[in-house]
């Protein structure tokens, strides 16, 4: 995560912490977004990838529907990790699988994968 992403992540954590000191109450949910961008999980980005946050029964979830991409955890660390390992699943297993060994739905998501991950470089991470 960048470094102004994670400020912005602490802060809602120690805002809603100071919160729920005041106020007594408990959290029952709570809805954001978060956006990548430049690089994710050692790939280099295309263009920024925005991902759904939600925050319900002590479980943080992230995901980006139309990539088929999701993560979850009891902190937002572990669900961003989970969010990491899924992302670099499916660019192994989709974006730089050959079109022959794919099913059309799979093509379908190997496209929409190949719009925002650059895989030019034989598809090399940029941390390996």
């Amino acid at each position: 995560m960048c470094s102004r992403c994670y400020k912005v992540v602490l802060g809602m954590k120690k805002n809603m912490k100071k919160l729920l000191k005041k106020a007594k109450l408990k959290i029952i949910g709570l809805k954001g977004e978060i956006t990548y961008i430049g690089k994710f999980a050692g790939y280099r980005l295309k263009k920024p990838i925005r991902f759904d946050v939600l925050y319900k029964n002590n479980e943080w979830f992230l995901d980006n529907e139309r990539l088929e991409i999701f993560g979850w955890g009891s902190t937002f660390e572990e669900a961003e990790e989970n969010l990491k390992a899924v992302f670099e699943t499916l660019v192994e297993e989709y974006l730089l699988e050959p079109d022959e060994n794919l099913t059309e739905g799979a093509k379908e998501l190997k496209r929409k994968l190949a719009e925002y991950v650059d895989v030019s470089c034989g598809g090399n991470r940029m941390d390996a």
